[in-house]
């Protein structure tokens, strides 16, 4: 968690901690918490073509915005906020505190919103510095310099002394010019270096994988040699969020929209028909699981199909068709 103020918060009752920034000109939702929402809860986004630039002088991964119910005790709050790829749930920025007459006491470490005052937590690294650079900075391809933007920052551990080395990585096929002033990292002190022994090194080589995925490196295993067999462990275990692992591990995105075009062709509507007494606590769970999930949600519109539940080899049963649910 990043250094700051924070306060708790509900985003559409999922509760969280949001950062208290004045420096944010607006408020700001990270993509791991819009998809923490309910599907049926989670706002309609929109895409924005406008550039957001951080504290640091780069670009916000931003595409979309939202109107967002966001909950500080008993007030609540409709707010519109980016969608954003940020490293924690999210912002409250000066946007939200301006329009809400919010008070920071920083002695008494509380926000006031409306009539309401509520506690504050300081969380983050205690005593981290921003190293930014001293001089304007051109960096070449494929070389190690100090740079930020389009450069990998090599973490490292290092003595106090009165200069810090600091290695930077030009990944892009072009010169990249670093700015005087731009922050290119942090620095903090450390309070355990933990030496690493043999067992540690051994449990790193052999990442330990889930037992879904552990059952594809068995099932292959037989026709494999030892560094294949390894090989093909790292592998999974680096794409692992590729994976559906349970019938509530399903994927979504909000970067493409999806419609089908139906024409002038008129919507179908089929009756529903009569359904077996014995099979409607069996037809309402399998409703009820799919609209936890966020498969399915209710819908009023015209095109609907009857309900067919048909058996799998198993003997359990899934929906082989499916209606709109009133």
């Amino acid at each position: 968690m990043e250094a700051g103020a924070y306060i708790d918060v509900a985003v559409h009752n999922q509760p969280t901690k949001f950062l208290i920034d004045t420096g944010a000109t607006v408020t700001l939702v990270s993509h791991a918490l819009f998809y923490r929402i309910q599907k049926k809860e989670r706002p309609e986004l929109e895409p924005i073509t406008q550039v957001i630039i951080s504290a640091n002088g780069t670009e916000l991964s931003i595409a979309s915005k939202g109107m967002f119910c966001i909950e500080i005790g008993q007030d609540k709050f409709i707010v519109e906020a980016l969608v954003a790829d940020i490293s924690i749930d999210g912002i409250l920025g000066l946007d939200f505190m301006k329009k809400n007459n919010c008070k920071i006491d920083l002695q008494q470490e509380t926000l006031q919103c409306k009539s309401n005052t509520y506690p504050m937590a300081f969380s983050g690294k205690i005593g981290c510095y921003r190293i930014s650079a001293a001089e304007d900075i051109s960096i070449p391809p494929g070389t190690e310099a100090f740079a930020w933007d389009n450069a990998l920052l090599a973490k490292t551990l290092v003595e106090a002394r009165e200069q810090v080395p600091i290695r930077l990585l030009n990944v892009s096929n072009n010169v990249t010019t670093i700015r005087a002033g731009t922050i290119v990292g942090e620095i903090s002190p450390v309070e355990d270096v933990i030496t690493m022994t043999e067992n540690t090194r051994k449990e790193h080589k052999n990442p330990k994988l889930d037992n879904e995925l552990q059952k594809l490196v068995n099932e292959a295993s037989s026709h494999l040699t030892e560094k294949q067999r390894h090989q093909v462990t790292n592998c999974l275990q680096q794409y692992k969020s590729l994976f559906a692992l349970s019938d509530n591990d399903l994927g979504c995105t909000s970067i493409v929209r999806h419609r089908i075009n139906t024409g002038t062709n008129y919507p179908v509507k089929q009756p529903p028909r009569r359904t077996p007494v014995a099979m409607r606590d069996e037809i309402d769970k399998h409703i009820d699981d799919m609209l936890e999930r966020g498969v399915i949600e209710p819908s009023e519109g015209p095109w609907s199909s009857g309900i067919v539940l048909v058996k799998k080899k198993d003997g359990s049963t899934r929906f082989c068709r499916l209606s709109s649910t009133q």
